[in-house]
């Protein structure tokens, strides 16, 4: 029984081997029947899928020559390739030299460009081809291009050309066919632009075909530049004479080369409180000078398709000097103000009118003048004794009581101004606030601008230009900024503003404060300022929102803030100290002297008059 059952089993496994061993020839056979263009077509279908599974893609921008009657059969089969690959759900966008198209307009960049160059086989075609699809895909030259070349004797010729046309076009990830089944080529940017030959494993996850390069960028050399302005950047020399940077932004450009090995260079050499404007850094970017700056730019005057995302939200300020305490001078005209002689005037006018009202009634007794000037009123009013002459009225309770009442009057005007004196002299008042721009004039204090802020914002100045001082030096204007010169106001954002006033904390008195009515940009974005089509964009956002996200920004202020203070870059004395008690001075009674040189004045001119009217009149 065991011997038939060995004989049964033996049995099934020869048919087994004799039915895939069928299968295998039959296979053999069919793919030995199958022709080149065949097994290529199948070839790239199979590159498609995998470039799908490594990362989707949801449109394909197939760039090709017009069909001429005399194009080959297998060109056009293995076109069909890519034009029907997916046909029912992934759109196909055919592209030739003349069709001048901006992609990134209409649609977004999940694609994969297919550039065919199988009849191209002169460099001039070529380079027209490359440079015709580099403009379709600008803002989006980092997205996956296909290119298929023909298997030529210059492969070595076009590999360098192309080499030379990404470089300049700035394309990064892009793979590279030439029609053979085995192998193809990714491009390897840093540190140098070259090609990487590739074997192709059909249906392996092995396959690698558009890698992160920046991921790791080789060491290679990046040109950079800080506009040392603070909190952005600073640069200040240690105990041993190197250079150093410090600033939110300087740390976040060095962890950048940091975490993806690379290596900053200056593009000229390092000069120790050389300040850059904002706008100036862009253009050196605009024109190729730097790759990557230490510098943020923003607002509504940039481009975004060429920033970073956005690094900082702030506001823009003006700040203004708050008022300072009254001297012994302006206490005196605080004083004796309008309100001061008013009360006199309207008091002695209406008791000097009903004390001579008495006079005529009781006595017949009538001088027109007494009824502005009464020399028995005033000196009462004043708080001074007076006499009342004996008009043998006394009997009158009426008049005791009139008498009384100019007493009273008198004793409360001279309390009043004796406490009020004792009071501001105690504790001199403040010069009135400055809260819009109107009180800037009468305060006689003007905005302190730098000449390309000036450009920026000259629509403003032009409005205000009353209250406007231009420099054309900004080394100046921030070390008048930052000592916290009271003689202007200063245009300020709020990163920076925080330093100034978590220093003015620790002052006995704030010195500038920023009034809701001096707001002038309530938001403003700003972004790190990149070349068109910067290859760095992408690992520099990714890393903006990494730093970000853990407290990285936050803490390198922090760190600012101290270094700042260590470098003396923020006031470390009190700028208002309390105010000593001194002994007055002669010039302390100016307006004192003003008013008895006033009533000597008015007094000789009475007693002109009165001589003119005794004699003359």
């Amino acid at each position: 029984m065991y011997r038939n059952l060995n004989r049964l089993v033996a049995y099934v496994v020869a048919l087994q081997v004799l039915y895939f061993g069928n299968c295998t020839i039959q296979t053999f056979i069919l793919k030995s029947l199958e022709t080149p263009n065949e097994q290529l077509a199948k070839y790239y279908e199979s590159m498609l899928q995998e470039m799908e599974q490594e990362k989707p893609f949801e449109a394909i921008l197939f760039w090709t020559t017009q069909h001429h009657h005399m194009e080959s059969i297998a060109r056009e089969q293995l076109e069909d390739i890519f034009l029907h690959y997916k046909s029912s759900s992934m759109p196909k966008v055919i592209m030739t030299n003349n069709s001048l198209w901006h992609y990134r307009s209409h649609y977004n960049a999940e694609i994969l460009t297919v550039i065919m160059m199988m009849s191209e086989n002169n460099s001039t075609a070529r380079d027209s081809r490359l440079t015709a699809a580099a403009k379709t895909l600008d803002n989006m030259r980092q997205s996956r291009v296909f290119i298929l070349a023909s298997n030529t004797t210059e492969t070595e010729n076009v590999k360098q050309q192309l080499l030379h046309l990404l470089e300049l076009h700035k394309m990064t990830s892009v793979v590279m066919s030439f029609q053979t089944l085995d192998h193809y080529y990714i491009l390897q940017p840093y540190p140098q632009y070259h090609w990487q030959l590739m074997a192709f494993q059909r249906h392996s996850m092995e396959n690698i075909f558009f890698p992160p390069h920046w991921r790791n960028m080789s060491n290679k050399t990046l040109l950079s530049y800080p506009d040392q302005f603070p909190p952005n950047t600073i640069a200040f020399r240690n105990d041993q004479g190197q250079i150093h940077l410090s600033g939110y932004i300087a740390h976040l450009i060095m962890l950048f080369a940091d975490h993806y090995n690379c290596h900053l260079q200056m593009y000229q050499p390092l000069e120790v409180g050389k300040v850059v404007h904002f706008k100036v850094m862009a253009q050196m970017v605009e024109e190729g000078l730097i790759e990557i700056p230490m510098s943020i730019n923003g607002g509504k005057i940039v481009t975004w398709l060429d920033m970073s995302d956005v690094v900082e939200v702030n506001e823009v300020m003006l700040m203004v000097p708050l008022s300072s305490q009254m001297s012994i001078e302006e206490v005196f005209a605080l004083l004796l103000n309008g309100y001061f002689f008013a009360i006199i005037t309207v008091c002695s006018l209406i008791l000097s009118v009903i004390y001579t009202v008495i006079d005529y009634l009781f006595k017949g007794i009538w001088h027109f003048v007494d009824f502005i000037i009464n020399c028995h009123v005033l000196p009462g009013i004043l708080g001074q004794t007076f006499v009342s002459p004996s008009l043998g009225l006394n009997h009158l309770q009426g008049l005791k009581i009139f008498h009384f009442f100019i007493g009273l009057v008198g004793l409360y005007i001279s309390t009043q101004f004796s406490a009020e004196v004792k009071s501001l002299f105690a504790s001199p008042p403040y010069q009135p606030q400055i809260k819009n721009l109107s009180d800037l004039q009468y305060a006689k204090v003007n905005i302190l601008l730098e000449s390309s802020d000036a450009k920026l914002m000259n629509s403003w100045v032009q409005r205000n230009a009353k209250i406007v001082t231009i420099t054309p030096n900004v080394t100046q204007f921030l070390i008048m900024r930052q000592n916290l010169n009271t003689s202007f106001g200063y245009v300020i954002q709020t990163g920076i503003w925080n330093i100034y006033n978590q220093r003015q904390q620790y002052f006995r008195r704030k010195v500038f404060h920023i009034p809701p009515a001096m707001m002038l940009n309530d938001m403003m974005l700003w972004g790190i300022e990149l070349q068109h089509n910067s290859p760095y964009r992408e690992p520099l956002n990714r890393l903006i929102h990494i730093a970000q996200d853990t407290g990285l920004i936050l803490a390198w202020q922090a760190f600012t803030y101290r270094d700042m203070v260590k470098l003396q870059l923020v006031p470390l004395n009190d700028p208002s100290p309390e105010r000593p008690s001194r002994i007055l001075k002669v010039n302390d009674f100016f307006w004192l002297w003003v008013l008895v040189a006033c009533g000597w004045i008015i007094s000789f001119l009475t007693l002109l008059l009165e001589l003119f009217l005794c004699y003359f009149v």
